[in-house]
């Protein structure tokens, strides 16, 4: 494909990638703020997306049998002839001398489909499996890692997508197992005619790119995960607080009939009150006290001997007595000790 054509595809892709991001993620979604968890993961998708698609389709992966169009069994030297003729200078830069140094060996043209372009054509010293191998290994190996890590990221905390992390990074650590598995592991035959060879190096980089585009995509589009605060019943946790306020209702009961049957608790006690009461008197009878009450709708006048006429705030407080006479019943222990 023409680098023009590629990049007016990309461009095409990344609009169509775009556009629905940011009508679905900012004009549907105008309260939620960008700083928000969901939405920097929906911006990283996005950027993770466009990243991938960029290298799907504007970078390739090289191979110069299917650019030249030319079969694997080809040698060296004709190689070297149709690519001094393509260039402007008349000279090969130095990835290409040493790749075509390379395929005179018949070995090395299986290892072209094995590990690709780039491997071949930029280790100077590889001659071996093993040598070519490990010098494939790190840039694999760390693609893997950011695709694990992009998983991470969107599998994060109140992401909502935790419990998928464990089953996608296994879908990772999978693909880089089957992948290591064909390049070692499968049998490459260089036929004698012009048959074409199936480029195991480049279907595999491909569909693994492939599969970073897609898999962050699809965890972060699967439902989210139940909140801890919607998983809990409500009728047990309102039996639990009913429990623990009769409980401590009875504790309550318990420990006014024991401040009573004790002289000193008893005396401290009825000083206290006595001093609440006091000022509580001082207050109600302020003139002006009572004033601000009642423009504030919170008169405590007294009203008649049946209730009628009280202010507000002492018509509430005779309910709220009335009330809580039931769960504060005297105690059976209320007995004051005989002199």
């Amino acid at each position: 494909m023409a680098a023009g054509v590629s990049l007016v595809l990309f461009a095409t892709t990344a609009a169509g990638l775009i556009v629905p991001w940011f009508y679905f993620g900012i004009h549907k979604a105008p309260g939620r703020p960008l700083t928000s968890t969901r939405s920097l993961l929906n911006i990283f998708l996005l950027l993770h997306s466009l990243y991938f698609v960029y290298q799907l389709i504007v970078l390739p992966p090289l191979n110069i049998y299917t650019r030249l169009k030319i079969p694997l069994n080809t040698p060296a030297d004709a190689i070297r002839s149709i690519l001094i003729q393509q260039s402007d200078t008349g000279d090969l830069p130095k990835p290409l001398e040493t790749l075509l140094k390379h395929l005179g060996s018949f070995d090395v043209k299986t290892y072209y489909v094995r590990f690709g372009h780039s491997v071949v054509s930029n280790c100077d010293y590889c001659l071996s499996f093993n040598e070519f191998a490990m010098f494939a290994l790190p840039s694999a190996l760390l693609s893997y890692i950011w695709a694990a890590a992009a998983i991470g990221l969107v599998t994060i905390v109140n992401s909502g997508r935790e419990r998928y992390r464990t089953l996608a990074v296994a879908a990772v650590a999978g693909a880089f197992c089957v992948e290591a598995y064909y390049i070692v592991t499968v049998s490459i035959e260089i036929p004698k005619d012009d048959k074409p060879v199936f480029m195991w190096h480049d279907t595999l980089l491909l569909l693994r790119r492939l599969l970073f585009l897609i898999l962050p995509v699809v965890v972060h589009m699967l439902p989210p995960s139940a909140s801890a605060a919607a998983l809990v019943n409500p009728t047990a946790t309102a039996m639990r607080a009913a429990e623990q306020t009769a409980l401590r209702l009875q504790l309550l009961r318990l420990a006014r009939g024991a401040v009573m049957r004790a002289p000193d608790l008893r005396a401290r006690a009825v000083a206290w009150w006595t001093a609440e009461a006091r000022e509580g008197e001082w207050v109600r009878e302020d003139e002006g006290v009572r004033e601000l009450a009642r423009k504030l709708n919170s008169g405590f006048d007294e009203g008649g001997s049946d209730g009628e006429g009280a202010g507000p705030l002492r018509a509430t407080a005779r309910q709220s007595v009335a009330a809580l006479k039931t769960g504060f019943a005297p105690s059976e222990y209320w007995r004051v000790s005989p002199p």
